[in-house]
């Protein structure tokens, strides 16, 4: 049966204001931006990280509102995780920009370490430092 292919996961987000999340991605985040795509009349905003990307979307009308506060306030795709190398650097430079923090530096029980941001659609970013084994 055909299957997946390992590392090609896109996940589309229709922002309320593409210009703001634009900025956030792009500047607050530091996401690498990759040419546009423009498919049956909307524009697909492509940011690279690592090998999954992730598409803001322009052309599409979006509702006035979205509740903020990530996987309680609303269903659907509502969090994003993402491996990082340095938790510790990023928290540091994003605590000196424009950034919501919903969770400072934490470790679950294993020792992993994350903290989670809003974008300024509500959805979560959380920012994963994985335990290096020795």
């Amino acid at each position: 049966m055909p299957g997946f292919v390992d590392n090609s996961l896109q996940v589309g987000i229709t922002p309320r204001d593409l210009r703001r999340s634009m900025h956030f991605y792009r500047e607050v985040l530091g996401v690498n931006y990759e040419v546009p795509l423009v498919t049956s009349g909307i524009v697909l905003h492509r940011f690279r990280i690592g090998a999954a990307v992730l598409k803001l979307a322009e052309g599409i009308s979006a509702p006035a509102h979205n509740p903020a506060g990530g996987p309680p306030a609303a269903t659907g795709l509502r969090w994003v995780s993402v491996d990082v190398d340095d938790l510790q650097a990023i928290v540091e430079r994003l605590a000196t920009v424009e950034t919501s923090f919903v969770t400072p530096i934490m470790a679950d029980e294993s020792g992993t370490r994350f903290a989670i941001i809003e974008d300024p659609d509500g959805i979560w970013i959380e920012l994963i430092q994985q335990v290096q084994s020795h």
